[in-house]
């Protein structure tokens, strides 16, 4: 589907926003071993423990805010978490026991327990390989398509993934324990 002249305006300051930490450790002249390219240089602040240990609730939106991991039997999927409200609010809730089936060819989805805080969470068009809440229905969803969504409005993304197909197929119809793992 084409996209609305509306919508398209909302990509820029995701990609900014994606691209912005990389910038700034290309620009970092702290020497290397020090703290994460995504850690805000800081004279005072200690470097972090490991890469991708922010934690919730920090002011950089630009990080990552942990890793999650959804287990079904063998089968293992990480999600690198984004720093925004809806995903700090998902990350509150953990653990869980969620159950994914396939929506549309498209996504993964499972209804959580409650909704999510959304507030001040800017939505987006989804792209492969988004760990996604869809707002109306108050699903948390792995988009696997190569197709982009439509729903630009209502779509937040709270992380990202990379899996195979076959490997979120594992997931589906099964119960899937969701814990942070860092």
């Amino acid at each position: 589907m084409k996209e609305t002249d509306s919508v398209r305006p909302k990509r820029f300051p995701l990609v900014l926003a994606a691209l912005l930490p990389l910038l700034l450790s290309a620009c970092d002249s702290t020497p290397s071993g020090g703290g994460s390219p995504a850690t805000s240089p800081s004279p005072a602040a200690p470097a972090p423990a490991s890469a991708g240990s922010a934690t919730p609730g920090s002011d950089d939106s630009d990080e990552a805010a942990g890793t999650v991991r959804f287990t079904a039997g063998d089968t293992s999927v990480d999600v690198t978490m984004e720093d925004n409200p809806a995903a700090r609010d998902f990350l509150s809730m953990l653990p869980l026991t969620l159950a994914f089936k396939d929506f549309a060819g498209n996504e993964k989805i499972s209804y959580l327990p409650r909704e999510l805080d959304h507030d001040d969470t800017e939505g987006s068009i989804l792209n492969q390989g988004d760990f996604l809440y869809y707002i109306p229905w108050g699903n948390v969803g792995f988009w696997y398509t190569t197709d982009s969504s439509t729903h630009a409005e209502d779509s937040l993304v709270l992380g990202r993934f990379d899996a195979t197909p076959g490997e979120l197929e594992q997931l589906a119809g099964r119960d899937v324990t969701v814990e942070a793992v860092a």
